[in-house]
C-alpha cells in the first residue's frame, strides 16, 4: 500500500529524535524532537508532543509545544493545549482549547480575493 497505514505511538512509548513519514501518525504516548510528515498528525487526549512539526494537517486533543507548521488545517479539540509558534492555512479551535504563543494563519485565497497590503 503506497504511503502505508496509520502509525500509532502507544501510551507507554516515548520517541526522542527525528520522525519522518508518508502516512498519518496517531500519538497516544510522546514524541520529543522533530516530526516531518506528508500525512496528518493526530495527538490523542493522552498524547504529548514537544517538537518542531511539519505536517499536512494536525489534530490536537492532548498537549503539544514547539513549532507547528501545517500545509492545511490545524484543529484544536476542547481538551487541546498548545504552546509555541503555529503556522497553518486554517485554524479551528473548539471552546476549552488553549493556545498560547504566536500564530500565523495564511488561509487559501479564493478567486477574486487579494491579500491585504499595508
Amino acid at each position: 500500500m503506497p504511503g502505508g497505514g496509520r502509525t500509532v505511538v502507544g501510551r507507554q512509548t516515548i520517541i526522542r529524535g527525528v520522525v519522518k513519514g508518508e502516512g498519518p501518525i496517531l500519538v497516544r504516548g510522546a514524541i520529543e524532537g522533530e516530526i516531518q510528515l506528508k500525512g496528518g498528525l493526530t495527538i490523542a487526549p493522552d498524547g504529548r508532543v514537544d517538537a518542531e512539526v511539519q505536517a499536512e494537517s494536525v489534530e490536537i486533543s492532548g498537549e503539544a509545544q514547539g513549532t507547528m507548521r501545517a500545509a492545511g488545517r490545524v484543529f484544536l479539540a476542547p481538551t487541546a493545549v498548545f504552546e509555541g509558534d503555529l503556522n497553518a492555512a486554517t485554524l479551528v479551535m473548539r471552546g476549552g482549547s488553549v493556545l498560547q504563543g504566536r500564530t500565523r494563519i495564511a488561509g487559501a485565497l479564493q478567486d477574486g480575493r487579494s491579500r491585504i497590503s499595508h
